[in-house]
């Protein structure tokens, strides 16, 4: 970009652009679906915290994603698993979207449930020459039961201010990117968000 003189008493509007995409994407958003819709509600979490840092809130735990921002209330962005494959959008509004009375495996340790350790946010990475910043939001289940589990989705949450929870990305799976958690195994999942400006 060429350098650019501001005179005295002028203003300059300067727009960005901003493109969130999450990988590995596994199916053709142009045709079934889009995920337009994860960049409002995400980047409004992001600006939430970033609201708190200005506020002087308690954001010590920023690296797992995490804001105390009311007594009692804790919001964060975390992943959870599914075995539902059936692909409409990556908004969907729940895991499992076939059957309205799940929403993938529940945390638990009995069969047909995983442990859900908590939620990680590696360290921003920036890669100026390409105007892009990337990082990778993971979480660590565990299968206690004795069952092995499928994984067919994966889905992206985030917990509001007043603790509700809601979907801001679901991503089902192509066959050939399914993965077993077995019985008694442990497995690290993520998602890599990258920011083009």
């Amino acid at each position: 970009m060429s350098p650019l003189t501001i005179p005295n008493g002028s203003t300059l509007t300067v727009d960005y652009e901003l493109v969130v995409r999450l990988s590995p994407d596994t199916q053709d958003t142009e045709t079934d679906g889009s995920n337009g819709g994860f960049l409002q509600s995400f980047m409004g979490s992001i600006r939430d915290i970033a609201i708190g840092d200005s506020n002087g809130v308690d954001n010590s735990k920023a690296n797992y994603f995490r804001m105390k921002d009311k007594p009692g209330i804790d919001r964060h962005i975390g992943i959870r698993l599914g075995d539902d494959n059936q692909f409409t959008s990556m908004t969907d509004a729940g895991l499992n979207i076939q059957d309205d009375n799940r929403n993938g495996y529940e945390h638990g340790e009995e069969d047909g449930q995983l442990w859900h350790y908590g939620n990680d946010v590696t360290a921003v990475q920036y890669d100026k020459a390409n105007n892009k910043a990337t990082f990778e939001i993971y979480r660590i289940f565990e299968n206690r039961g004795s069952t092995d589990l499928v994984v067919r989705e994966k889905g992206l949450w985030a917990t509001d201010k007043n603790g509700n929870s809601q979907m801001i990305a679901r991503m089902a799976l192509d066959s050939t990117d399914e993965f077993t958690i077995a019985a008694g195994e442990y497995k690290k999942v993520k998602f890599i968000v990258e920011v083009i400006a």
